[in-house]
């Protein structure tokens, strides 16, 4: 299906808060080490947050319970179903079966990057704590917390065509981004920056050739020609931007304070 007027529109109105996320300085992190482990650490919880809009997509837009019946869009389910399979399992990366945000985690631990917060949220919620609420009793950078607070909000209570469009264009929109700016020079991290530039080029690969023309399908789809619907995922859209560019603003703070230390030292 061709681009509407109204996305070809919203990708325009996005073009300059795009730009600023692909050129903020935070990007420049991983041309050292102990910016790299800070870097590396906080934005593990990018790779677990794009989950919470995978796992609410599934909710809304296949059927999880039984009995099973045939529901909704049918080229949206197979948009959930694709990007499940390789989020929570690809078979790409040299690891066996593994979700992305395994594979992230696990190479960000060989860097020995600070990675003990997630795992600390992680660990709350396996043991039944309520989630977001318990962030406030943590140790959390107040970015990081509006980042999750945010995402969850969406999740939660955003219509359809909110979580879709965020989905769309706040994150398949901008991984290419991310990936191609953010993991330029690596070549002081050895075996495990060569797996991180692969992670890098597999989200690249998936981003540009199936989710995201497959996501603005299915969104066309969903919203049609009814612009109250397209107003709500600009809406939405400009506001996961500006969150993400808020995370990234709060993570290039602390990358100073370490800049300020080393100096120090």
């Amino acid at each position: 299906m061709a681009p509407s007027m109204h996305s070809r529109k919203l990708e325009e109105e996005i073009q300059a808060l795009r730009e600023r996320l692909a050129t903020h300085e935070a990007m420049h992190a991983t041309k050292d080490l102990v910016r790299a482990r800070c870097f590396l650490g906080r934005c593990s919880f990018l790779a677990w947050d794009f989950m919470a809009l995978v796992g609410s997509m599934r909710e809304r837009f296949t059927r999880t319970r039984l009995p099973w019946v045939p529901v909704g869009i049918p080229e949206l389910r197979r948009l959930v179903h694709q990007v499940s399979i390789v989020e929570e399992s690809d078979l790409a990366l040299g690891e066996g079966a593994s979700s992305h945000f395994e594979t992230f985690l696990k190479i960000a631990k060989e860097l020995d990057s600070d990675t003990d917060l997630l795992e600390e949220v992680i660990r709350r919620i396996r043991l039944g704590e309520p989630y977001p609420h318990f962030l406030t009793n943590l140790d959390c950078p107040s970015y990081i917390h509006r980042f999750l607070e945010s995402t969850w909000h969406l999740v939660t209570r955003g219509s359809h065509e909110e979580v879709l469009g965020v989905f769309t264009f706040s994150r398949e929109h901008v991984i290419g981004d991310f990936w191609s700016k953010g993991m330029e020079d690596l070549s002081w991290a050895g075996e495990a920056g060569e797996r991180l530039r692969a992670y890098g080029e597999r989200h690249i690969e998936l981003s540009m050739n199936d989710h995201e023309p497959f996501a603005r399908d299915a969104l066309e789809r969903l919203c049609g020609e009814d612009s109250g619907r397209w107003a709500r995922v600009s809406d939405a859209v400009h506001q996961a931007l500006r969150v993400r560019l808020n995370f990234f603003d709060g993570l290039a703070e602390e990358l100073a304070v370490l800049d300020e230390l080393q100096e120090s030292a």
